[in-house]
């Protein structure tokens, strides 16, 4: 269960405001977080504590990411019967940064194998692989290295085993999302349909939002 797109749905303007607002935001804050995730800790900061984000990226997800990765064949099988993609919801959400410089107490260059606890898992380019080596995400059941461009997606069932290559030259920076649906959660329950430590600001919008039935139309 791995789907990746063809062209952008993410425009690389807005890719590239993306992340100056997240520099900014760490510099305004005194750099970036290190501590969020206990297990597979990675350099990020939450979306949701931007405001200018969190302004932005609700429509991009419901109206652009939900329907495309509800479409695919894949992951349609799974979530028709709950109501395909207005049974999705966010549980996390961040932007992350792996350098490959060495020196710095924030610095972090990969992410060692590992799965997420999530039913979705989102990988979001926001800057051109040109400027970087390494990077991409490793899955272990292909024994490949997926690239995400920027404005691209990855996106996976989140039990597959999966590492974030490092990078040996340059910046590389994701949008992450972890996503549940409706009637499901982290520990397979179906009987706890609602997730307490979810999205409320951007899970309200499924019933505000129109939720196509075709896929997105990719932005060149």
């Amino acid at each position: 269960l791995i789907v990746r797109t063809e062209a952008r749905v993410i425009s690389l303007e807005e890719c590239a405001w993306v992340v100056a607002q997240a520099e900014a935001h760490a510099a305004a804050q005194g750099g970036w977080s290190t501590s969020r995730h206990v297990a597979y800790a990675t350099t990020d900061i939450p979306l949701h504590t931007i405001d200018t984000l969190r302004a932005w990226f609700p429509r991009v997800l419901h109206e652009r990411l939900f329907p495309l990765v509800a479409s695919a064949p894949a992951f349609r099988a799974l979530l028709e019967p709950i109501g395909g993609a207005r049974a999705l919801r966010v549980h996390d959400c961040f932007v992350v940064k792996y350098t490959g410089a060495s020196d710095g107490a924030e610095q972090q260059k990969e992410l060692h194998a590992h799965k997420d606890q999530a039913l979705i898992s989102f990988t979001i380019g926001l800057n051109p692989v040109s400027e970087y080596d390494g990077g991409g995400t490793y899955f272990e059941a292909l024994d490949q290295t997926v690239p995400t461009d920027a404005g691209h997606f990855t996106a996976f069932a989140s039990t597959l085993v999966h590492a974030g290559v490092a990078v040996t030259r340059g910046t590389r920076y994701v949008l992450v999302l972890f996503l549940y649906a409706d009637g499901w959660n982290a520990s397979g329950d179906p009987e706890t349909p609602n997730d307490p430590f979810g999205y409320p600001w951007l899970n309200d919008l499924r019933d505000a939002l129109p939720i196509p039935t075709a896929p997105a139309t990719p932005t060149a």
